[in-house]
Order: C-alpha cells, then structure tokens, then sequence
C-alpha cells in the first residue's frame, strides 16, 4: 500500500514533471518522494517504498531500468545499512514480504487465474501480497486471518481514491477552511466509511486464521504440485489448487463443527471464554487488543453475557471496545462499577444462558462468579 501511495503521489506531480528536463524531472522527483516520506514521518514501510521509487527513478533517468526483484533488493539493503534496527520492525517485514510476494507471484497468478482481467489482476495481488507476509504474521501474530482476503478485495480500490483524494482535498481544505472544507472532504468521509464498514465487517466473518500447522500444509502441497508440474502441468494445477483450497477453509470448518465437550477457553490472559449453547466471557483485566484478537481467532462473533470481575475504568475501556466490535448482550459487573449500561447482579442468583449456568457469588468490592454446564 505505501508503495501504491507514493506511485499516487508521483502521479499527482506529472504535470510540472513532464514540464522539466530529465536532471530537473529527476531531482522533483526524488524531492516529491522525499516531501511524501517526511508527511508519512517515515514508517518502516514508507522508507521501503520511498528507497523503492528513488531507486527506480534513478536508474530510469540514467537510462538503465532495473528489474523489480533487484530493486527490492537495493531498497532493503540500503535501509538497513542506515538503519540497523530496521531489521526488528514487524512494519518492514511485512512490507518487505508483501513487495517480495506480489513481485515473485503476481504476474503468473494473473495468467492463470480465471474470470476478468482486472478481478484477477486485483486477487493475484492480494493473494501474492498475503502468501508474502504471511511467513511473518503466523510465528508473530499467532496466525494470518482468512477474512483478510476478501477485505482486501474490497478495501484496496477505494484505498487509491481515498489517497490521491485524501491528499488534494486536504490541501485545498486547509487553504479555503469551513464550510469549504467539510464539503470537500465528503468523498473522504464516504471512502473512509467504506473501508471502515469493510473491516467491521470481515472482523466478523467466522473464518478463522491460517495458524503455523496450516502454513506448513500450504508449502507441501507448493511443493508437491511444483514436482507434479514436469509429467501432469494441469493436473498438478488442479489439484494443488483443490488442496490448497481445502487447507485454507480448514479454520472456518473447524469454527463451525460443535465441541463436543464444550469447556473454558483463555483467549486472553485475564479472561475466559464459556460456549454452550450461548457464549460467556469473564472479564478481568485482559488488554482489549489482544482479547479482540483471541476471540476471533475463536471465531466469536457475539458475546451473550460478559461478566467483569472488576468495575475499573480499564474494564470499562475494555468493554466499550468489545462492544464496539462485536454483539455484546448483558453486561454484569460489581457494586461501584464505571461501566455504562452495566446490571449489578443479585448476590446468590443463577441465570442460564444456553446450555450454562452462571451462579453468582459476592458482588462486592469484585464479582465473583461460578460457571458450569448444565445437566
């Protein structure tokens, strides 16, 4: 995306480019790059995409065109000698992987693809782009979530739009100020809602995430169909692809087979997830980021009751936060709590939630509960 961003935003500048010379076209260039990576503050991935694109305009001016692979490979390397520590940042892995992936695999995912050009072209790149980072996200993140693929087939065409729009808008709004500006930026706000609508909605699809086991399935059977190619082209073609298939829907069948000995999960240290019928949460003082991660890698898309053991304001953010995320029902909380719309629950009660029973302990200075499955 960021080297997307900076093809936009050399784009813009074409009209005062093709206007210079090729010494003055070059040093625009390199200063509109330069102007982009400063507004950016220079992220892992904008320095990858900005050495990318100075590189590229440099060997194009003297008149000797590198390939993408050596340009990839230039970018990366004078980076890092600047910047050692680069080495660390999951930002530039990812950017890298995602650069490496779509260079090494986009085009003969295109020719092979079926369907539209433009619809293969935009999936070989997502695929490519996911195939890439995706030796980075699992060992870091704990798994790459399948939903990633359609959201980014429908995110990334208004992902340009948003940029280059984003990008003139701002500057004129900036210049003219209201009422101007809110009009101007209405597109923003539209495209902005569009990718935002996309990500809440893919958040929830129960597709679950492509873990360690998976990624390793997925180089065996690249290999075994890279060996089958020399006797059987389409045959091998064919069924890597089935197999391929196969192991990616794996999580989502797995989400939708039943448990049968539903139990307690952690999908986050300091909290516990019950599934019996209805689902359950215990809230303690799990981080939000991490909980909304381990749940939906436990394909949870609703919340019948959360109960929070604790009333504080970091629980309250918490559950602002799952709300805002996911269907949340009842929310139960201790005497004194600071979360809105919360219920106190009488001390000795039992309610049922599908196939579980919450029986309730003290309500006083936390909640304490005791949760079962019924007989």
């Amino acid at each position: 995306m960021s080297g997307q961003n900076v093809a936009f935003v050399l784009v813009l500048a074409g009209p005062l480019l093709r206007r210079l010379g090729l010494r003055g076209r070059w040093a625009v260039s390199l200063g509109v790059i330069a102007f982009f990576g400063l507004v950016t503050r220079w992220e892992p991935s904008v320095l990858r995409a900005s050495a990318m694109a100075a590189l590229a305009c440099t060997a194009t001016g003297l008149g000797r065109p590198a390939p993408r692979r050596r340009l990839l490979a230039l970018a990366v390397a004078g980076v890092v000698l600047v910047d050692p520590l680069l080495v660390r940042s999951v930002g530039f892995q990812l950017s890298v992987g995602a650069c490496a992936g779509i260079i090494a695999l986009a085009g003969p995912l295109t020719r092979r693809l079926p369907g539209p050009r433009w619809l293969a072209e935009v999936l070989a790149v997502t695929l490519s782009a996911q195939v890439g980072v995706a030796p980075v996200l699992v060992p870091v993140f704990g798994g790459l979530p399948v939903a990633s693929v359609p959201a980014n087939l429908l995110a990334v065409p208004a992902a340009g739009p948003l940029m280059v729009w984003g990008l003139t808008a701002g500057s004129a709004a900036g210049v003219l100020g209201p009422p101007a500006d809110g009009l101007l930026h209405l597109p923003t706000s539209w495209l902005v809602a569009w990718v935002a609508g996309v990500a809440r909605w893919a958040a929830a699809l129960p597709l679950g995430r492509i873990e360690t086991p998976h990624l390793a399935a997925l180089v065996a059977v690249a290999a075994g169909t890279a060996l089958a190619w020399r006797r059987r082209p389409s045959f091998a073609v064919a069924a890597g692809t089935l197999v391929a298939a196969g192991v990616v829907l794996a999580p989502s069948l797995a989400l939708a087979l039943p448990s049968p000995l539903p139990s307690a999960v952690e999908p986050a240290r300091g909290s516990e997830l019950w599934r019996d019928g209805g689902v359950v949460l215990v809230l303690d003082d799990a981080d939000g980021a991490s909980l909304l991660d381990g749940l939906r890698a436990e394909g949870v898309v609703r919340l019948d009751v959360v109960v929070a053991e604790r009333g504080s304001s970091t629980v309250a953010a918490t559950v602002l936060l799952l709300r805002s995320r996911l269907a949340v029902g009842v929310v139960l909380a201790p005497e004194g709590h600071r979360i809105r719309d919360a219920h106190v629950p009488a001390e000795g009660g039992v309610a049922q939630v599908g196939g579980l029973e919450i029986r309730v302990g003290q309500t006083r200075p936390t909640l304490e509960v005791e949760i079962s499955h019924r007989e």
